[in-house]
């Protein structure tokens, strides 16, 4: 369906364009920083993760954050992760652990 098929169905009767259409409002600016502040301040650099570079289908495979999440262009948050060589956005990572500094105490 394309986007002005999709968009006057959406005008005639919302309930028939399907899941294509979603009536979500984007985030903001605001809310994406905000998700941005309360990542790096709750999961510092090194924080174990599960992450998936497509689809988030099976186990992921595992790695460790090697940066702070920032946003791309200003409109997708996105982390550095160890053993990929892009970053991948922050709706495709899960923190699975508490990170552990050099002399092996716990952070965070």
């Amino acid at each position: 369906m394309t986007y002005s098929a999709a968009r006057a169905l959406r005008l005639v009767d919302r309930s028939r364009a399907g899941r294509w259409w979603r009536m979500r409002r984007p985030d903001s600016s605001a809310s994406k920083q905000r998700r941005v502040d309360d990542f790096n301040h709750h999961y510092p650099i090194g924080t174990p993760i599960r992450y998936w570079t497509g689809i988030r289908e099976g186990e992921g495979k595992s790695g460790e954050t090697r940066s702070e999440v920032t946003l791309l262009g200003g409109h997708t948050p996105v982390v550095w992760v160890t053993g990929h060589a892009a970053c991948i956005a922050l709706s495709h990572i899960e923190p699975i652990g508490i990170p552990v500094a050099e002399n092996g105490v716990r952070r965070g």
